[in-house]
């Protein structure tokens, strides 16, 4: 009897409901805790792994899967700062550009600032 009750489709559809329908209210009663153990990145990476194993069931594939995806993941982070590193360099020159622009023409029409402008650029 139990076993015919576990193996129902209509038993497995209700208990689908009722999880998708109580995991809201739970989510909110846990939220605190929850964002104290995922500040952890190990904890992130345990959950990626266990959504691979779900869907894999094969615990070398879901470890192979999990380390791929930590690894582009740690490339993508390295590329943007690089990205951001070269922008930050080419915003200096750019700034360094144009205030000497700026010196060079206020030289134009005063004397002392010519001479600190020539100064300035002769280093």
């Amino acid at each position: 009897m139990l076993q015919n009750i576990l193996t129902s489709p209509i038993f497995n559809g209700a208990l689908s409901l009722i999880t998708n329908f109580g995991l809201q209210y739970l989510t909110q009663d846990l939220q605190q805790f929850v964002q104290e153990i995922f500040k952890y990145t190990i904890a992130r990476k345990l959950v990626l792994f266990a959504m691979l194993f779900s869907a894999t069931r094969s615990f070398k594939i879901s470890i192979i899967m999990t380390f791929i995806i930590i690894a582009f993941s740690y490339l993508s982070t390295i590329k943007n700062k690089i990205k951001t590193f070269k922008n930050k360099i080419k915003f200096k020159k750019v700034r360094k550009h144009k205030k000497l622009n700026t010196i060079n023409i206020c030289g134009d029409y005063h004397p002392i600032i010519k001479s600190v402008s020539e100064s300035l650029l002769s280093k």
